[in-house]
């Protein structure tokens, strides 16, 4: 049977050190899918692979998938958080 071992949850810092080395890499947010650009994207991510998990905050190393999932998480997160706000300011501070 194929048994998944089931790692540690990202810490904040692990979050913030992602972040910090994405935004190095911009070309990863690009929305154009032509060869050039699906190229350079899959170069940025083996970039920010190699540089996470050369200095990562936990010590845990984290797969290309892995680092891509959390980075996708965290992209809905921030939409959440900041419509949740939206509606919030809207409706006078959600009291």
């Amino acid at each position: 049977m194929n048994e998944r071992v089931k790692k540690e949850n990202y810490s904040s810092s692990d979050e913030v050190h992602l972040a910090e080395i994405v935004k190095e890499h911009p070309e990863v947010e690009s929305r154009r899918y032509d060869a050039d650009s699906l190229h350079k994207k899959n170069h940025a991510w083996k970039m920010i692979h190699e540089a996470y998990n050369s200095s990562c905050p936990s010590g845990n190393t984290q797969s290309l998938d892995q680092l891509k999932g959390l980075w996708n998480r965290l992209k809905v997160k921030t939409t959440q958080d900041r419509d949740q706000q939206g509606k919030e300011a809207k409706t006078g501070g959600g009291e």
